[in-house]
């Protein structure tokens, strides 16, 4: 999509850059992502390494009235709107699919990893209320789908028409998991054969495995609703099912290896003291059982 003779000098876009050039800096280069969209590349600030990019929306633009009313007015120019690539709302997202939707209807070309169907994947994960949530896979590795409890969106214990209980957990989101816990996955045959990055599909946890999946999901997800999940009993069953993996994550806490960013930090040659904490460790708790899910 990116090609140059879709790049246009700032001076010739239609609308005025003053109060923008006024709260994000000079604007270096514009592109034509569609008729009344432009992309436009701000000059990185004193403080800050790269640049900035803003997609500016027209009134006239060839977008959903939902997906416009994600977007920031701009200063003195209530008729456009503004999307920050790289913010932290992801309403950037919308846009580029309302693009990647435009090329596609248009039978224009894409860029050679664009796709309608990845764009919605990775923007049903931080902003569904646009996209929707992920949908309850009706299949898995163990029979159907016969009931659900969603545990997030993307993340969903099942119980199926073979009395298998499973945590299934969107492709998407498996980035957030070691080697040790996709060593463990499942997925169905469907996907195997066509690819989990094509198909958007789910890989799967059952029986005593859930619940290291589990934790490594609730350890770097805390702004997550964990209420159906009882936190004691699931590092109890971590103790339980995976002592080797408490033990060795425990070490690293204590020498403070599980500071990634420190541990980055110290990768680039920056020194830095790594962080640690009693309150981070997989700990036992008496008394209190291995039954983590609060529904069952």
């Amino acid at each position: 999509m990116d090609r140059e003779k879709d790049w246009i000098a700032p001076a010739d876009l239609p609308f005025d850059l003053h109060s923008l050039e006024q709260e994000y800096g000079p604007v270096e280069r514009a592109e034509i992502k569609c008729p009344g969209i432009y992309y436009l590349r701000i000059a990185p600030p004193e403080d800050h390494l790269t640049n900035v990019w803003l997609y500016i929306v027209t009134e006239d633009a060839h977008i959903s009235k939902e997906a416009r009313q994600y977007g920031k007015p701009v200063p003195e120019h209530p008729e456009l709107r503004l999307f920050e690539r790289e913010s932290g709302d992801c309403h950037w997202m919308v846009i580029e699919y309302e693009i990647l939707r435009y090329r596609t209807k248009n039978k224009l070309p894409l860029g050679e990893f664009d796709s309608l169907r990845a764009a919605s994947a990775f923007g049903m994960e931080v902003c569904p209320e646009y996209f929707g949530t992920y949908p309850v896979p009706s299949l898995t590795p163990w029979g159907y789908t016969a009931r659900h409890k969603t545990i997030h969106n993307g993340v969903y214990w099942i119980e199926t028409d073979q009395c298998v209980s499973t945590l299934a957990v969107c492709c998407v989101i498996r980035d957030d998991f070691s080697k040790a816990v996709l060593d463990l996955s499942e997925t169905t045959e469907y996907d195997r054969e066509h690819g989990l990055d094509q198909t958007i599909g789910y890989i799967f946890f059952r029986g005593d495995d859930i619940c290291l999946p589990l934790l490594e999901l609730v350890r770097g997800n805390d702004q997550w609703d964990w209420s159906l999940i009882d936190r004691q009993a699931l590092m109890n069953a971590v103790w339980r099912s995976f002592p080797e993996y408490a033990a060795a994550y425990n070490m690293r806490e204590q020498q403070g290896k599980n500071d990634c960013f420190g541990m980055l930090l110290l990768t680039f040659g920056i020194e830095t003291e790594l962080r640690s904490s009693l309150e981070n460790m997989i700990v036992l708790t008496p008394g209190v059982g291995t039954q983590f899910f609060n529904f069952l």
